[in-house]
């Protein structure tokens, strides 16, 4: 048996409107960018903001300055308003105890991740995770949990 958690509002939160839809507001894109925006976010490997602000400029035609002071505001609010949920720590802590195997599987992106690993830095150094920004692939596409349970099943 092995326990698969998401990451993002399981066991960290942040604010009450996801990256995408914020970054949409950012840019003056309008609500129909969301999901695009979305797509970018978790399935982009980007290690900056400058990476980020690249891939929005190629796919979604905006201008360089405007992606880039939007992705750096961003990307810096998200290592800063995440917060561990009440009662995760314990929930962890109990299923090691236990032996209780963890793996993660989450729609994520590199900010809200490093948070992660700052809260919980031995689950994300000895646990199996697939990260849709590492993956390219995203819940619900069944590709992902296919990925996940063939990889701890081996």
């Amino acid at each position: 048996m092995i326990v698969f958690f998401d990451i993002g509002s399981t066991l960290i939160d942040g604010p009450p409107f996801g990256p995408a839809r914020r970054l949409s507001e950012m840019l003056e894109l309008g609500a129909e960018a969301v999901k695009e925006l979305e797509r970018i976010l978790f399935r982009s490997p980007a290690s900056d903001p400058e990476q980020l602000a690249n891939t929005i400029v190629n796919r979604l035609r905006v201008d360089y300055e405007k992606a880039l002071e939007a992705c750096t505001t961003l990307w810096n609010a998200q290592l800063e308003e995440a917060f561990v949920l009440p009662g995760a720590r314990e929930l962890i802590e109990k299923l090691k105890s236990a032996g209780i195997p963890r793996a993660y599987l989450s729609n994520i992106w590199p900010p809200f991740y490093e948070h992660f690993k700052q809260e919980f830095a031995q689950e994300a150094e000895r646990q199996p995770q697939f990260l849709s920004f590492e993956t390219g692939l995203m819940k619900p596409d069944p590709a992902f949990f296919q990925l996940a349970l063939r990889s701890v099943e081996a």
